[in-house]
């Protein structure tokens, strides 16, 4: 009986361990310390709102700030101490125990309001009656409940096979005050190393996503030991010293980099990575002939290339520079943004930018980072001499003049009306690719055959406290998607196997050796 007994005990405690949390009560998620009170009142706007917590179950609610006294159709607001407001007078006006249900009722929320994400278990909300500070409310269908199994390793560390979670404790401080530095940096980042020390030398890279969108995205250079792309270091740039790792491990050296994501796009993950080849020393011109690829802010490509990737922005005006685009109608009649594309007949398009075109890992990045053979990545580049472009039919214009117009820059940019660039429009302009690249630095080592296809990457989410079972199903769905999908989504970004284009796979959460 007593070994029944223990093996039933052992059973539940089991299930609790891989299924998910025990239900967390409604009033439990909408308390709210005087540091997250006074993060959410320092610099929201008029006309915008703050949700807590913004990731939620569709049964639970969550608790609604506003700057803003004026009512929302049928629903009030409240700053007298009343209805879940916590401080009575200090000009943010609160509700509680909101639901989605609540507001629709209301008339405070319509179904253009809806965003979709890349999951019909998850809906996503950018504006409730105006925009949600830094993110987005997400709901996640209560069905998903128990469904994701975690691992919890103590200290702060908890894992699923797609996400890492890290609680920060008192070093949240960083996230209320935007810095995002020591929360990401090689050496003194608590949560990189607490992932080193447990999961020893298995990690290619390691990604930082905080639970509030800040920061923006950055890639910060590890190790660059691979030879023949432009950027090589044999030796690590950080010391971690001896007492990062588990007895046995005398250095570390397969990371090569540590990625700070504070972003909700995926684009934005995936040009962080493009970063990690380097894209080349800021002292050599490649191609050459005093022209280089990266001579714009020598962390990118240059725009003035046919070069078509994550890593290359659209193409900005030759005389003006960043942040004026160049545009040019699409066959919708809506002004866009452009990419350089090569006709064969020493003429060249502008084309608008398309994400399935120009939003992915093309042959020459493909080879840097050992995903195609030289033999394969074989297109050919121009890279034109900005100073000797001079485009015709183009006209430096405010805004569109009211006509339709998508683009990142905004309205003031180069409106042209010819979308074709002939001889008599560019002067110095210089064809490359791969074997170039080889000529002047040697072939890639290790080579194409003996590279890793795969990368194993720790993405580590970082919240204050033990992460919410809504936090943790969330992140494991979306790093799931990201890893093992092969698609674009509108609003939301592209896959790992898109970028890729399915020639590289892709490991997020608890290594595989330790799944077991």
């Amino acid at each position: 009986m007593n070994k029944f007994l223990l093996y039933f005990v052992f059973l539940i405690f089991l299930s609790l361990q891989t299924a998910g949390f025990s239900q967390i009560s409604n009033d439990d998620i909408l308390s709210i310390d005087s540091d997250e009170l006074e993060y959410i009142r320092k610099d929201l706007s008029p006309w915008d709102i703050a949700v807590y917590p913004n990731i939620i179950f569709d049964d639970q609610e969550f608790k609604y700030f506003t700057k803003n006294a004026r009512n929302c159709r049928d629903i009030s607001f409240f700053d007298d101490g009343t209805n879940g407001d916590d401080v009575p007078g200090d000009g943010l006006y609160t509700l509680s125990g909101v639901s989605i249900e609540k507001l629709i009722e209301g008339k405070c929320l319509s179904d253009s309001q809806f965003k979709p994400t890349f999951s019909d278990a998850v809906k996503g909300y950018t504006h409730l009656y105006g925009g949600i500070k830094r993110g987005r409310l997400l709901v996640i269908d209560s069905k998903l409940r128990g469904t994701v199994k975690y691992k919890d390793f103590g200290n702060g560390l908890m894992g699923t096979d797609y996400a890492l979670f890290y609680s920060l404790g008192d070093e949240y401080e960083y996230v209320y005050s935007d810095k995002n530095w020591p929360l990401h940096n090689p050496v003194d980042s608590k949560a990189g190393l607490r992932v080193l020390k447990k999961f020893g030398n298995v990690f290619d890279y390691l990604v930082f996503v905080p639970d509030k969108q800040f920061g923006g995205a950055g890639y910060v250079r590890v190790i660059d030991n691979v030879k023949g792309i432009m950027t090589y270091n044999k030796k690590s740039y950080y010391n971690f010293g001896q007492n990062v790792f588990p007895k046995g491990y005398k250095t570390y050296n397969k990371l090569k980099g540590n990625i700070w994501y504070g972003e909700w796009n995926t684009n934005n993950l995936n040009h962080e990575f493009g970063h990690s080849v380097g894209i080349g020393p800021p002292v050599v011109d490649f191609p050459g002939n005093g022209l280089s690829w990266n001579s714009q802010d020598r962390m990118h490509i240059n725009s003035s290339s046919t070069v078509s990737n994550v890593m290359t922005g659209p193409f900005w005006d030759p005389k003006r520079g960043w942040p004026n685009s160049v545009r040019v109608k699409d066959k919708q009649g809506v002004w866009k943004e452009v990419q350089i594309e090569a006709n064969g007949d020493g003429t060249f398009t502008m084309v608008p930018r398309d994400p399935y075109k120009h939003e992915r890992y093309d042959d020459i990045l493909l080879y840097m980072l050992g995903f195609k053979s030289p033999e394969e990545a074989n297109t050919r580049y121009y890279l034109f001499n900005e100073k000797e472009i001079n485009l015709k039919d183009c006209f430096f214009q405010d805004d569109s003049k009211g006509e339709p117009l998508e683009a990142t820059a905004g309205p003031k940019g180069l409106y042209c009306y010819d979308n074709i660039i002939d001889q008599s429009e560019y002067g110095q302009i210089e064809e490359f690719g791969v074997q170039e690249m080889i000529n002047m630095f040697g072939p890639r080592i290790p080579s194409y055959e003996k590279s890793s296809k795969h990368l194993n990457v720790g993405v580590i989410y970082l919240t204050r406290n033990q992460p919410t079972e809504a936090e943790i199903v969330w992140n494991h769905l979306k790093y799931e998607w990201w890893a093992t999908k092969d698609e674009w989504v509108p609003g939301i970004g592209g896959t790992w196997p898109f970028m890729t284009r399915g020639l590289s796979t892709i490991s997020t959460g608890i290594p595989k050796k330790l799944k077991k």
